[in-house]
């Protein structure tokens, strides 16, 4: 009996997986539908939060302690942390390590701490020269200020004791 337990156990599992049409819920932002993937909102702002299972794929709502808050958008990182002018065709985003393949609509939640650094690929030999104008935007997004870093060359016993 314990045999054939486990392989229906499994065939129950599988059809539950996959023979389901899987879809992703609408995500609604005080009460705003929203696009999530093309929203970053500071989880430090959330409130309360409620998942909705009677419609057909769900819904989930997402509220703010503030209900009045502001959000930035790309060209607001470009114009502000970068000394580039406007957006064209050979700069690539990267937010929080994740390559952003549709820039349109992205959206950022004001009261993140925004970390960029800017990668040139004008030097890189190994690509094609047609790929060689092109210029990475990390955007790194985060909930708190970040602590200052002093890098000191030399011993690792004064490094220890300076951690201590």
């Amino acid at each position: 009996m314990r045999k054939l337990i486990i392989p229906l156990f499994a065939i129950i599992l599988g059809l539950n997986c996959y023979g389901q049409k899987i879809s992703e819920p609408s995500y609604y932002l005080n009460s705003k539908q929203i696009d999530l993937k093309k929203v970053y909102l500071n989880p430090m702002r959330l409130d309360s939060m409620d998942i909705q299972k009677k419609t057909q794929f769900g819904e989930v709502y997402m509220f703010t302690k503030n209900r009045q808050f502001s959000f930035c958008r790309l060209t607001h990182v470009l114009k502000n942390y970068t000394n580039i002018n406007g957006f064209n065709d050979s700069v690539v985003f990267k937010i929080n390590g994740k390559l952003i393949e549709d820039t349109t609509s992205i959206i950022i939640d004001d009261t993140y701490f925004i970390y960029e650094t800017t990668d040139r690929l004008n030097n890189v030999k190994y690509i094609s020269k047609q790929f060689r104008n092109l210029t990475i935007v990390n955007v790194d997004l985060e909930t708190k200020k970040r602590e200052p870093v002093i890098y000191i060359r030399g011993n690792n016993d004064i490094m220890d004791k300076l951690k201590k």
